[in-house]
Order: structure tokens, then sequence, then C-alpha cells
């Protein structure tokens, strides 16, 4: 029987494989498939044969395309597997997408730039990555390039042009209202702007951008320009507008830039302000906030802006004139597009004083947390349009709920200096909120807070039908509680929103962080944290001294920067502050856990005595162990307590590593535990990294890349 003739598509990852299996599937009629789905689809079935995804062997490669070859439909399939063995599609179509290398590592870099979860990682790290992830494929590439029957095609975004491609940002506020400046430039120009600029950091004859690329200039301008970053990017269908410029236009382009462009390529992109960043604000010299710009009612822009357009249609270039009626197009367009708020929402951690949680567990769906809480809207009356909570009506809301769901009065309400986090549902819940509360709610806007029982109330017991009692909930150990929240969460990291994902993520931390300020007070263990600040080669700051204000001890072995936990301060805080304090350096991002579990350590009674003369009166510590990307120079609290880390030097883990397992292993080194604990910090550090480094290269990065 003959093999189905198939059209094999492959490339770099992120070559724009996808993209293009989709256009000939759909101009072809056929099926599209991507390999990465096939290795899926082995891997669950014959999980003893190929291991972890991130591990997946040549083997497990080569059976997809086999798998895939004996396919009986004509399909499309893409993936970097195809040419790991070209001999295996021959007699096939197959097409290489054959794209500068030096290409592919913007695109990447650009695409992981705009991720909220990489945000704040140096782009140094960025571009290794993508560099590390281009030297996997290179020697596979070039051998099925010279094969013969390969069809070599360029994506038309490769196609090149004297255009300068430049974004404007349509900032609003998702009420109807755009950020937009008076015009200081004199009666021919528009009566308001907006901010923008070039979308290429470089100046230059470039290929038509790509949606990534465009979101990476758009950020970058947001930042430079406004002092802001941006979510909720949306381009309403809009393609980009020509403008082709005078010759006194293009002279001035070529002596400011040195570039001979022919005119401008206009792409236009609404967003909201994600919070302000004002670490770049200004550096190009183009502030926009000079401009005493404000947030203006769309419609009412669009008309000021139309009615000049048309004043001075017969004085305008036609495309001059084409741009601005886009730009007018747009801004009716968006005023349209009202953007849903959020439901916000109390959920309360309640505990036991002794590190236990009164969750309830979850039976029916695996998609949901394995336990949740009691918890329910804090405004009486739903409304889209309600502000942010204050404090205050935040703990009346919680405290409303405890009574209604649980009978009982709180105490002791705490927030750990979480913030509100905001989480996207999907259509099956907005249409739901809709039915029942009336109002186009975008998601949830949650609320966490712990608390104590004080007492029992049951007054307006189950008077809303809501009874939290119904789900048999029960005292759950913190720590362990908030472990099964987070493997939950890891395994449905596919299926859940990002936001839901982070959320998640957000209340097993807040969980932690109950734990450890009560176990601490119930067993007068020192609660600590170590970080382990790092750059992008995996080189850990750390010193063999530090300065008097600190320690209880001398040492001649490595330590890292750290301290102790204030109450009500998180762990993410307390490293941050301990960063600055002891090392001079701030973080780029927030300091994560990495598998390495919290150490109780019991002081010796000569530990304790010294101790006890630097005022702490405790059994012994319970160190948590964090680390963070090094970010820029900050003194402002370097050395406050006089504990900063002398001769600090960031040393490669390796050589890290080895230290600490001479010194743990000296005889005569009374206090080896810290040591081994540290060697074992430094283990599970290079091993997080290694396995995070797996898991940007392996091929879940292409999948997440399309996310």
């Amino acid at each position: 029987m003959k093999l189905a003739e198939h059209v094999f598509i492959t490339g770099h990852s992120g070559s724009g494989k996808t993209t293009l299996a989709k256009q000939i599937g759909e101009s072809r009629g056929m099926p599209v498939v991507s390999l990465d789905d096939v290795m899926d689809k082995l891997v669950s079935e014959n999980p003893d044969k190929y291991g972890k995804f991130y591990n997946f062997p040549d083997s497990l490669r080569r059976d997809s395309v086999e798998y895939a070859i004996a396919t009986d439909t004509p399909t499309v399939f893409e993936g970097t597997q195809i040419m790991l063995d070209p001999k295996l599609t021959e007699g096939h179509e197959r097409i290489l997408l054959d794209i500068p290398e030096s290409r592919i590592i913007k695109q990447r870099v650009a695409r992981q730039l705009l991720k909220k979860k990489y945000q704040g990682v140096p782009k140094d790290f960025h571009i290794s990555q993508a560099k590390e992830l281009i030297s996997l494929y290179s020697k596979e590439l070039n051998n099925f390039k010279n094969q013969p029957g390969v069809k070599k095609v360029k994506p038309a975004y490769l196609k090149q042009s004297n255009y300068r491609d430049r974004a404007s940002l349509i900032l609003h506020d998702g009420k109807g209202n755009v950020f937009a400046a008076p015009s200081v430039d004199g009666p021919k120009y528009e009566p308001f702007f907006v901010p923008g600029g070039g979308i290429y950091e470089e100046e230059g004859i470039h290929p038509e951008p790509d949606e990534d690329t465009i979101r990476a200039g758009l950020e970058r301008e947001a930042m430079e320009e406004v002092g802001v970053r941006l979510k909720d990017i949306q381009d309403f269908g809009f393609k980009p507008t020509i403008v082709n410029k005078d010759k006194s236009w293009q002279d001035r382009q070529q002596a400011r830039r040195g570039i001979p462009y022919k005119g401008i390529r206009e792409y236009l992109r609404a967003a909201v302000s994600a919070g302000e960043d004002k670490s770049i604000h200004g550096s190009a010299g183009d502030d926009f906030l000079k401009y005493n710009p404000r947030y203006m009612n769309a419609v009412e822009l669009a008309n000021a802006l139309e009615k000049h357009n048309v004043a001075n249609k017969d004085k305008l270039h036609p495309d001059e004139y084409a741009v601005r009626d886009a730009r007018i197009k747009f801004i009716r367009e968006l005023s349209k597009q009202k953007t849903a708020e959020y439901r916000d929402r109390a959920t309360l951690i309640l505990h036991d004083g002794k590190g236990n949680v009164f969750a309830a567990p979850e039976l029916d769906d695996p998609l949901k947390m394995p336990y949740h809480f009691p918890g329910g809207g804090i405004y009486d009356e739903e409304d889209i349009n309600n502000p942010l909570p204050t404090p205050q009506q935040v703990e009346a809301g919680l405290r409303r709920e405890a009574l209604e769901e649980l009978g009982y009065k709180l105490k002791n309400i705490q927030d750990f200096g979480y913030g509100p986090k905001n989480i996207d549902m999907g259509p099956a819940w907005r249409a739901r909120a809709m039915a029942k509360r009336g109002q186009p709610f975008k998601g949830i806007r949650e609320h966490l807070r712990a608390a104590e029982i004080e007492s029992e109330d049951n007054s307006l017991l189950n008077s809303e039908g809501d009874s939290f009692h119904k789900y048999y909930p029960e005292y759950v150990e913190a720590n362990l509680l908030a472990k099964q929240i987070e493997d939950n969460a890891m395994s449905n990291k596919h299926r859940i929103s990002s936001s839901e994902l982070a959320n998640r993520a957000g209340i097993a931390k807040f969980i932690r962080n109950l734990a450890v300020e009560k176990t601490a007070e119930e067993k007068r263990y020192r609660p600590k944290v170590q970080g382990l600040l790092y750059t992008p080669d995996l080189r850990v700051l750390a010193a063999k001294s530090q300065g008097a204000g600190s320690g209880l001890r001398q040492f001649n072995n490595y330590k890292f920067p750290g301290g102790g936990i204030e109450p009500g301060e998180s762990l993410v805080e307390a490293a941050k502050k301990e960063l600055l304090e002891e090392t001079g350096y701030s973080t780029a991002g927030d300091p994560f856990e990495f598998g390495m579990p919290a150490i109780t350590v019991d002081w010796d009674d000569a530990f304790r005595q010294q101790a006890l003369k630097k005022g702490r009166d405790f059994h012994g510590e319970i160190s948590h162990f964090l680390a963070a990307p090094v970010g820029a120079r900050d003194l402002s609290l370097h050395g406050k307590e006089g504990d900063q880390l002398l001769d600090a030097d960031f040393v490669p883990v390796d050589d890290l590593i080895a230290d600490l397992e001479h010194t743990s292993s000296l005889p005569d080194n009374e206090y080896a535990m810290f040591d081994k604990n540290k060697l074992e910090a430094a283990r599970k550090f290079k091993e997080h990294m290694r396995t995070k480094k797996a898991y940007y290269i392996g091929r879940r990065l292409a999948i997440l890349a399309h996310s």
C-alpha cells in the first residue's frame, strides 16, 4: 500500500513553522499537526520508555516523524524533529524556513520580553538562551538544507523596505478614555497627539516586523515616553498604513538617522497601563509627560481629530490624510470596546494559629485547586464601576462573609503585604456572571487575608445559602496544603489561564508565609531568609567575610546574604531587603523559591548564649532559601545594619559547591551543619536552573511561545 504524501515543514524554533503550516493547510484543505503534539502523545502513552519531556531523546524525535509518515490522511506536519534524519521524509514535500540565525534570536528575545513572567530578567539572559536553542539545531539544519528536494523559503515578513516602522500607542483606561496631549506645533498639526515611536531599537532598513516585534517596540516606547508597562494590547484588525514622505522629510531623516527612508509605515495598537515603571523613562530624550497629557473621552477625541482632518484635507498629502483617518477610526473602534472590570472578592485563609488552615477538598474538578476556601464579594452591590476597595472595605466584606458562610467572628486579620491579584476568566464564567449578577465582569480581583476565629456567631449563618460547612472542610497543615496547590498548578499549567496560574502560586506563597510566621511564633525559631543572587552565566554572589554587626561567629567559608524575617514581612520582601542591605544590589525580578525546603536548625547551648547577647531569644532558626537574578547597584540600604558582606564576589556555582563540600566535611568545623545546608541549597539551585534551561530549550518552548 502506498503511503500518503505529506508536507513536512521545518526550521529553527521560532522561525514561523506553525504559521506557514496553517497557511498551507488552509489553502490545500489538509489537516495541520505539530510534531511536538505527536511527541506529547507518545510520551503519555509510553512514559517509561521516553522519560520526562525535557530530556527527550533522539529516539523519541525519530519516532514522532515515523508516526507522522504512517498517518493515512495527507497531512501538513511541522517541527524541528524533521531535520534529525532527512532520509525518513524522502518522497514527501519538504519545506525549510531559511532565516538568518540573527533574525531568529531577535524574534525569540522580543517574544520572551513580552511575557510578564519573564519581565525583569536581563535581556542578555534571553539572548544567551536563544543562542543556545539555535545551536541545538544548527548542524541538523545545515545538513537538511543540502538534501535534494528540500524547498527553501523565506517568510513574507523578511522582505525589506525603505519605510521606517512606527507604532502609535492608543493608551486607554478601559472605560472609554484615551491618554493624549494637546499639540504644541501649530495649526497645521493635529490638535492632539498620542505617544509612539520607532519599532526597531536600532534604526535601519528592516524587514516588515512581526507581531512580537511590534509589541516589543511598543512596550519599550511606553516605558521610555510614559513610564508605564502595558497589558491587553489589541490591534482591532487594523493593518499598517504607509505614508510616503516628501524629499525634505527624507533629507532630514538621512541627516538625523543616516537612513534613506522613503516614509513611515504606521502600526496602531491599543493598550491599558499595567502599572508604573520609570526604569528607562526619558532615557531616549522623548518624555511624553512633559506635554501635559490627560485621559480624554475617546469619542470626543475622535471628533476633534476628525474635524481638523476634514478641514485640512486639501492641504495634506493623501497618505498623511489616510494615516490620520485610520487613527481616528481606530479610536472610534476603541470607544466601542469598553473593558469590563473585575469583581472584587475576599478569600479567607482561616487558620488555628498553629500552622493549620481551614479548607475544603475539591472532589469534582481536577482543573480546580485541590482545596478551596471561604470568601465572597466585597461589595454588597455588584457593579463594574466599583473602585478598588480600601483595606477597611476588604476587612468589612471578609467579616460579613465569615458570618454568612462559617458562623464565626474573626480576629488577627492579616494580609502579609499581598496586594490584590486580577484573574481573567473565560467566556463561560463571564456569561454566568452576567446572568447571575447583571454585570459584564472580566474576571475576579482577589484579595487574600489570613485570620483566626474569635468566637462563634450563627446570626447570619447560611443567610445567603452559601454555608461553607456543607463542603466538609478540615484543618490542613499549611506547608502540605501549599505544596498540593503548587503541584496542582504545575500539572494544569497548560489548561488554565496565566492569571489563574499566577493566582494559585500567590495563594500557595501566602499560605507558606502564614506557616513561617505561626510556626516561628509557636516554636520560637527565628525565621530567616538567605538569598542566592546570580548572573546569567550562573555565578552566585557569596563572601568569606562580613561586617561586625551581623554574625554570631567568625567563619572562613562562603556565606550567602540573608537575615531575619520581620513580622508581617513576606519571604520576597525579606529577601530583597537583605540583599540590598548586605550586598548593595537590587534584583532584576522577584526572588523565587527553587525547590529547596525550609531548613530548621536547633542551636546548641554555646550558640544560644551568643544569640542571647545579640538579643535573640530563640531555640534555633528556620532558613528559607530564595534565588534572584542580579539587578542594578543600589546602595540606599547597604550596610544599614552593619552586616554587609565584605569582599563579596560572584562565584561560579560549581566552585561554590566544591568549596562548601570541603568546609562542611572538616572535622573541626563545629558549624558544619550550616555549611551542609548551604551546600544543599547550592546543589538545588544548580539543578533548578539547569532544568529550567532544559525546559527553555526543549519542545515546550515552542508551545509556550504560541500560548
